[in-house]
């Protein structure tokens, strides 16, 4: 919360790493790596599970056959309960913490699972999601906390440690905001949590959570309404935190969120690292055209937010809803109101059922777009931003995601995009892809292949069409019943959308028998 400063690991940084290639080895500023990690916070007893589950994409999208798996499980004060080692042969991995304990006794601590390869897998972050299960149903996020590799990996990561953030806040009776957080090798001596409580009404908290001294690999579930004066002051509206923890030689983008009071379902999604003191920006070349957009669908009978936090580079926001129809036609372009200051007090959230009916547009379903631009020629080059779908009033899910820029977005030579699929008796399963076009790729329609793989076996493969400016919304859970296809024993699906068209974007959403959603981004 200091001076406004120029950041060495800027977006810029992260735009040259997409672009370099596996293996760059001769460019000297680029980091191969070898290991890749994950380390998830884990609860389990009578009603909850926690759950990891990933793909091997490493061998099904990047060719890589040589890879393997050590998972560690730890309880809260970092010892060591079980570890194992394999190699990756399957298609999809699902590691239980009830089942590897044995037990459904009560048990709190982390798993953390690390990959290792005789080549270059690119990126420290895995494309791992946890799942945390209860009869409710489920809620997922990918990746969030890892240990570095190394002290280089340390040095380039640690300055995205500090203020973590862009998560909802929910203190309505019955509901407790939560913050899971886990420590890295090293001790962490009076380890102190500095907390920025932002109400609905833009008015500002600060709060000092001492946790007293974390051993290596100790983990805590933090339960914010706990402490003094933060519930009184939420008022039982939503608001927002950012918070600064002292843990040591650990990434974090810390794994948070809202569940029920007695732990029957949990919403959960991943912090995000302020920025309001970096120098970060695009410049914007063409005023004609949005500089930042957010592509997404409407599912029948759900809701669906966009919540914007004020933890970008300093600026204001101007925010247009563009319309299209079934082929991609734009029906309509809603300018909206309120300007958003990134460095204000308050959130911007924008329910966009209640944006189409007080301006009596249909509620299509389809593809929608939220365009961002600036008042002056520059933009932060990252915007996250909250994508929420629920059921009415019900928890839903708080996907953490980054606005797309104009100027990096569909720079790959194809689509390669992959989630998970939960199967859960009464559950739906709902693929939401959209494809938008841009300046470098304008065809009329492009097609794209759907795989969906189990354990041992590619279950099916559908080719669709998708017309430019649109969206579908696939159901897997149809697509298996029309395959005939029995799950038996798995839990977990993954499925594949490949097209050579670059600019498909896909999120996954899960909603259980009771009509609790849980959701995320696809990698």
């Amino acid at each position: 919360m200091s001076d406004i400063k120029e950041v060495d690991s800027s977006y810029k940084n992260t735009i040259k790493n997409l672009r370099s290639q596996r293996g760059s080895y001769k460019d000297l500023s680029y980091m191969p790596v070898f290991r890749a990690s994950g380390i998830f916070y884990v609860a389990v007893d009578e009603g909850i599970d926690t759950c990891v589950s990933f793909m091997n994409y490493w061998r099904e999208k990047n060719h890589i056959d040589r890879v393997g798996a050590l998972i560690t499980l730890r309880d809260s004060e970092g010892e060591k309960v079980l570890r194992e080692y394999f190699p990756l042969e399957n298609f999809v991995y699902r590691l239980s913490a009830r089942e590897l304990l044995d037990s459904a006794e009560p048990f709190s601590g982390s798993l953390e699972v690390e990959i290792f390869s005789a080549e270059d897998l690119k990126f420290q972050f895995p494309a791992l999601m946890v799942f945390y299960e209860t009869d409710k149903g489920i809620s997922f996020v990918h990746t969030n906390q890892r240990i570095y590799n190394n002290a280089e990996d340390r040095q380039r990561a640690e300055c995205f440690n500090e203020w973590q953030t862009g998560f909802d806040l929910h203190s309505s009776k019955g509901l407790e905001p939560f913050v899971f957080c886990v420590n890295g090798p090293e001790a962490a001596e009076e380890t102190k949590v500095e907390l920025k409580i932002y109400n609905c009404n833009g008015e500002i908290m600060d709060n000092t959570i001492h946790l007293g001294s974390l051993p290596p690999y100790g983990s805590r579930s933090l339960n914010l309404l706990s402490y003094p004066k933060i519930s009184d002051f939420l008022d039982s509206k939503p608001g927002f935190c950012k918070l600064n923890i002292g843990l040591k030689n650990i990434h974090l983008r810390l794994a948070c969120g809202n569940s029920f009071a007695d732990k029957s379902w949990l919403s959960v999604t991943h912090s995000y690292f302020d920025t309001n003191n970096h120098n970060d920006y695009y410049e914007v070349e063409d005023s004609s055209h949005s500089p930042c957009f957010v592509p997404f669908n409407l599912v029948e009978g759900m809701d669906v937010d966009l919540v914007f936090y004020p933890i970008f580079s300093p600026s204001v926001l101007s925010f247009s809803l563009e319309c299209f129809d079934s082929k991609g036609k734009q029906r309509s372009w809603i300018d909206l109101e309120t300007k958003f200051n990134s460095t204000g007090t308050g959130i911007y959230k924008i329910d966009i059922r209640e944006i189409l009916k007080s301006h009596n547009i249909a509620e299509d379903e389809g593809l929608y777009c939220m365009h961002i631009n600036p008042q002056e020629n520059k933009i932060p080059a990252r915007i996250t931003y909250g994508l929420n779908y629920r059921r009415g009033a019900k928890l839903g899910c708080n996907i953490s995601n980054s606005a797309l820029m104009k100027k990096s977005f569909g720079m790959g030579a194809r689509t390669y995009r992959w989630g998970p699929i939960s199967i859960q008796e009464g559950g739906v399963n709902h693929i939401l892809v959209s494809l938008i076009k841009t300046e470098q790729n304008i065809e009329e329609s492009s097609d794209f292949k759907l795989t969906l793989y189990d354990s041992k076996n590619i279950v099916l493969s559908k080719q669709f069409t998708l017309a430019n400016s649109t969206g579908i919304n696939i159901c897997a859970d149809k697509l298996l019943k029309d395959a005939e296809y029995q799950p038996d024993s798995e839990r977990f699906l993954w499925f594949v959308l490949e097209s050579p068209n670059p600019c498909y974007e896909c999120n996954v959403i899960h909603v259980s028998k009771d009509g609790f959603v849980g959701g995320d981004h696809a990698f």
